[in-house]
């Protein structure tokens, strides 16, 4: 599997996080929905970076979509 240039090295919260919370290591993919833990691995965020489209970089179609207002001036 070929890592992002985005990825971000581990941290001492990572590390600690890695060793103390079960949670962390959980593989869903719905874990930005939990509130009370709203944190991810160093490599789904690189994986959610290379997935999202900033708004800026939407066509006029995928704007429209999305429910993004355009007007030109």
């Amino acid at each position: 599997m070929k890592l992002s240039k985005w990825l971000r090295e581990e941290d001492e919260a990572d590390k600690w996080l890695r060793e103390h919370d079960p949670y962390y290591l959980d593989k869903s993919n719905f874990k930005r929905k939990h509130e009370d833990r709203p944190y991810e691995t160093p490599k789904q965020e690189a994986r959610r970076r290379d997935m999202e489209i900033p708004f800026s970089s939407l066509s006029l179609n995928q704007s429209k979509e999305a429910g993004i207002e355009y007007n030109k001036y």
